[in-house]
């Protein structure tokens, strides 16, 4: 899944919406909004706003199986087989 993708997974499963997520990482909710629809985000960008959401960036062995509420980041937005 790309970031964007799962940024926007969880800031659903949250019930937050760009406004509330600006707020928590002292952005205006456009900023927010941009972010979302970038082709590639940063990774930094990627912490910042997931960090707002309680969650974080690890790295780990590709061998390692996901959990069911873990998240892939890839380069598509189709999960790999």
């Amino acid at each position: 899944m790309k970031a964007t993708t799962i940024l926007k997974t969880l800031m659903t499963e949250q019930g937050i919406g760009n406004t509330v997520l600006g707020k928590r990482i002292g952005v205006k909710h456009d900023a927010v909004y941009q972010r979302l629809h970038q082709e590639n985000i940063s990774v930094n960008a990627l912490n910042q706003m997931l960090s707002a959401m309680d969650y974080k960036i690890v790295i780990v062995p590709a061998s390692r199986r996901m959990k069911d509420d873990e998240y892939e980041v890839t380069m598509a937005d189709q999960e790999e087989a």
